[in-house]
């Protein structure tokens, strides 16, 4: 590979993951690795229950290949390329492949990983299903593992021989066919045994080989590399969208009328005028959008862990408080909102009242995802005659709520004062 070319890939790779880094620290601080702890238990204690009642006659084999379809047929292909690089990298072409090579083993081994999670978590539902009745023959996990990791392998490298296909038609013809022959290998290796699977795959691959020598081939699709990168950044920057502010975002802002009639019933006189706007703030803006996905995902935790009655009820309290904390960390954003709006020089306003609006805001948004919260766990532990735990969920629910006001205001003054 090109030294140059080989410091270039290394200075993009490492510019995209430093920008990175500041968005992960806020989606830390959001409280998303506690949203996603408590994924975790409550899918645990969920696929445990589920692995009991599965029947002898269950189609494990098509569920796999539903499954593992998607993490074998997506394969990205980080290249870091830009728009400027038709012009300052086109005239070394004939030293790209290094490059390329390297964008392509740069992102194999994370779809790998992806590829050998699935089929793990997957594992154990064809595990529990019993051996065929004509040839008492069971499946082993290694081969497969195996057959998964090979597969996903030669799955990437037909992507990128897809990506060099000049006509848009011919790209599309080829990967519908690797798609057919990704679903049918996957159903093989999953039903039959390993030596049938194993005879069954050389031919595929072969087939699939052939058709992608018919139509014509570009050595190194420049646009179509570099939309491709840019989607991806795209995809990255919405993703953290989700839980932080991205300077690069364009600020999203929608109507969400039934939410929005919320602000109209705050009486329309000065001293509302900053409940008001932050009513507005939080239905319209990301920050409502943050809270509503974290509160169905709570609530659809809470009713899992208050259904299966775990811990007699006090895990779903506890997933409850969980969810409750994380809604609180997100929410307590609004209080650094309009801070520096020109407005307020032209028609003022006390800062005090400022502060005091946000709290009140923050304090009712919260009010409600606690008490959606608490129904998603308490309704199914009070229909199993399970009630300290719920109590107990409402009563430090409540508290923690009206506390939070009084920390939201010394906080945010503290942080005005250092400003």
């Amino acid at each position: 590979m090109d030294a140059g070319l080989d410091r270039e890939w290394r200075r993009r790779a490492l510019a995209f993951y430093k920008d990175c880094l500041p968005f992960l620290g806020d989606m830390a601080r959001s409280g998303l690795p506690l949203a996603l702890f408590a994924l975790i238990i409550v899918g645990s204690a969920s696929y445990a229950g589920l692995l009991e009642r599965i029947p002898a006659d269950f189609p494990a084999a098509a569920l796999g290949t539903l499954l593992l379809t998607p993490a074998l047929y997506w394969n990205p292909m980080r290249t870091w390329l830009q728009p400027a690089d038709v012009v300052f990298l086109l005239p070394r072409e004939a030293a790209m492949k290094g490059y390329l090579r390297r964008s392509w083993l740069h992102t194999l081994p994370g779809g790998l990983v992806l590829a050998a999670a699935v089929l793990l978590l997957y594992w154990p539902i064809r595990a529990r299903v019993p051996a065929d009745e004509l040839t008492n023959w069971t499946p082993e996990l290694l081969p497969a593992l195996a057959a998964v990791l090979a597969l996903k392998a030669l799955a990437a490298a037909a992507a990128w021989r897809e990506r060099q296909i000049a006509w848009s038609a011919s790209r599309t013809a080829l990967k519908l066919l690797r798609l057919a022959i990704t679903v049918w290998l996957l159903y093989v290796w999953l039903e039959e045994h390993a030596w049938t699977a194993a005879f069954v795959s050389a031919p595929a691959a072969l087939l699939w080989w052939a058709a992608s020598r018919l139509p014509k081939r570009i050595a190194l699709p420049w646009e179509r590399l570099i939309e491709e990168e840019r989607r991806t950044e795209g995809r990255y920057i919405r993703f953290f969208g989700w839980f932080t502010e991205v300077p690069s975002l364009q600020p999203s802002v929608r109507s969400r009328p039934w939410l929005s009639w919320i602000a109209s019933r705050v009486p329309l006189r000065k001293r509302s005028t900053y409940t008001y706007l932050y009513s507005l703030s939080i239905a319209r803006t990301e920050l409502g959008g943050m809270l509503l996905r974290m509160t169905l995902l709570g609530m659809l935790c809470c009713y899992w862990l208050g259904e299966s009655g775990w811990l007699d009820g006090w895990a779903a309290a506890a997933c409850a408080l969980l969810f409750l904390l994380i809604a609180g960390l997100q929410s307590a954003a609004l209080t650094g909102w309009h801070r520096h709006v020109v407005w307020r020089h032209v028609y003022p306003l006390p800062e005090s009242g400022r502060l005091r609006s946000a709290a009140a805001v923050d304090r009712g948004a919260l009010t409600v995802v606690a008490a959606l919260l608490w129904l998603a766990a308490g309704v199914p532990l009070l229909a199993a005659g399970l009630v300290a735990a719920p109590a107990a969920a409402a009563l430090l629910a409540a508290v923690y709520v009206l506390l939070r006001p009084r920390r939201l205001l010394k906080r945010q003054q503290r942080e005005d004062e250092e400003d």
